[in-house]
């Protein structure tokens, strides 16, 4: 499996994830205790991956960390703050209280910049190795 394809399946599992909690939440449905644990599991995952392969990767030809990648090193900060405010809002089932860390979570993970500029890392590394 290339990084690219790695990343992709990540990317899928992350917003499969993601739907399933938001489902829960939006149908105020708190039966599936576990559905936090997997999505942060996974998201975690992601994380690591993407810092330990892609990134040192990219930074290993370019010379050293660059600015795309120590962005998202601080988005993937930002989003484990986020996500631990969702946890404890999903533990107390506090539908109201999940809605701020949520919409925030989206704007960094979802939005299109993020999108775009890994996007752009991904296929910047592609050409680079291929």
């Amino acid at each position: 499996m290339t990084i690219l394809e790695m990343m992709v399946a990540h990317h899928r599992q992350c917003d499969d994830a993601f739907a399933k909690l938001e489902n829960l939440v939006a149908g105020n449905d708190w039966s599936n205790s576990g559905a936090f644990d997997q999505f942060f599991s996974i998201m975690t995952k992601h994380f690591k991956a993407e810092e330990d392969v892609l990134f040192a990767a990219i930074e290993k030809k370019m010379g050293g960390p660059i600015g795309p990648t120590q962005v998202m090193r601080q988005e993937h900060q930002q989003m484990s703050v986020l996500m631990n405010r969702m946890k404890g809002a999903f533990a107390a089932k506090d539908q109201k209280t999940l809605e701020i860390p949520r919409r925030a979570y989206e704007e960094i993970f979802i939005s299109g910049i993020d999108v775009i500029v890994h996007g752009h890392l991904h296929e910047t590394f592609q050409k680079t190795y291929k």
